[in-house]
């Protein structure tokens, strides 16, 4: 079937945050099919990510290598360039109870952008900041989406991998001194701009596992650091009533994703929280797009 991006997040979103979407995101179309037999979908699904890596800090040359160039999708369209190729291999989208075979391609994209621009839009008025850094932004193509939305923020990109840092400046996502090396695991690489910031990661944070906590613990103190989104698999938001969230909390456990990451947040005394939602998307194997905003106590 054909359909728009409007249509599909009919269920998603509430009205209100429908017109935070751009409308050429809006107007999109897709080719997409619906998958019927949930059952037989989670049994390939298990069976097919039997031998998937596992995240942390040894892969770090998997990431070198990737962002060097085989990891990433280009095109001369604009929604769909410089991407990680994840993007392209991804042959599925979930859309809360549903899967769709992606017929047409990079559904998966325009749903996450779709996410983006409906959670800045709801909570960036709520920080005094005048910059945005993505840690973990590997390719940039976050961020060249987030400037199209905040056209007066500076925008940093951190990664732990120095070919990510280099592609930022080869690809002009921002200029050499806002691209920064920030490894997780390695505490004397943490840093924050010494403006006002929001911090944001989207499916990076992940790779630590239950190894965050420093990380955090480093945000929450920094003066500069006023709040933060992360779209991430936070399985603890997940609510383990249908299937497929059961088949997607075990998945993020297998892959060593985020532990606990919401109790983490939930109880520091830092931090207010501001939103902490599943909103039912995903991809192939994993919806794992949920949502925390949160903001300094004051």
């Amino acid at each position: 079937m054909k359909i728009t991006l409007n249509e599909i997040v009919q269920d998603t979103f509430t009205p209100d945050e429908i017109t935070s979407i751009p409308k050429e995101l809006l107007d999109q179309e897709f080719t997409l099919k619906q998958v019927n037999n949930i059952h037989e979908y989670i049994k390939n699904c298990e069976n097919e990510s039997q031998n998937f890596k596992i995240a942390g800090e040894e892969r770090i040359n998997d990431w070198e290598k990737g962002w060097s160039g085989d990891g990433v999708f280009y095109s001369d369209k604009k929604n769909i360039n410089n991407l990680p190729y994840y993007f392209k291999n991804n042959t599925h989208i979930r859309v809360g109870r549903k899967i769709f075979e992606d017929i047409s391609g990079f559904s998966e994209v325009y749903l996450l952008r779709a996410l983006q621009a409906v959670i800045f839009n709801a909570h960036m008025a709520k920080f005094n900041a005048n910059s945005i850094i993505e840690y973990g932004c590997g390719t940039g193509s976050n961020i060249t989406f987030l400037k199209s939305l905040y056209t007066n923020y500076s925008f940093y990109g951190a990664d732990w991998a120095q070919s990510a840092c280099k592609k930022l400046l080869e690809n002009k996502i921002v200029d050499q001194s806002r691209s920064i090396r920030v490894d997780y695991f390695d505490s004397s690489t943490f840093m924050s701009p010494k403006e006002n910031n929001v911090i944001f990661t989207n499916a990076s944070l992940e790779q630590t596992g239950s190894r965050y906590q420093k990380f955090m613990n480093f945000l929450f103190k920094s003066q500069s650091v006023v709040g933060g989104i992360h779209i991430e698999p936070i399985r603890d938001l997940l609510s383990l009533d249908t299937d497929l969230n059961i088949q997607s909390f075990k998945y993020a456990e297998k892959r060593g994703y985020l532990t606990d990451f919401f109790s983490f947040m939930r109880d520091s005394s830092a931090i207010d929280i501001l939103e902490a939602k599943d909103y039912g998307i995903g991809s192939k194997y994993i919806s794992g797009y949920q949502v925390i905003a949160w903001k300094k106590h004051e």
